[in-house]
């Protein structure tokens, strides 16, 4: 659709792709595959963003998981950085 590939990768089993905007002023378009933990993710992210009260922009999205995503996330960072994901 008339744009370039930035940069893609995997996050566990969760694979995106980032885009070049396709014209001046467009954003960076992503891509990601949604399986249970994309799902889960941005269930958590959703959820986060209907509470905030506009205070603490800046705030852990892993200290707002619960222990099982806290869990999965772990495991997927360690897989990743010693090169099995």
């Amino acid at each position: 659709m008339g744009r370039s590939e930035l940069q893609h990768g995997n996050w566990g089993a969760v694979r995106f792709t980032y885009y070049e905007p396709a014209r001046e002023g467009e954003m960076v378009g992503e891509l990601i595959e949604m399986g249970p933990l994309s799902r889960r993710i941005f269930a958590l992210i959703r959820g986060q963003a209907e509470r905030w009260d506009g205070t603490h922009p800046a705030r852990s999205l892993l200290g707002a998981a619960d222990w099982g995503l806290r869990l999965t996330a772990a495991k997927v960072q360690i897989a990743t950085l010693l090169g099995r994901s």
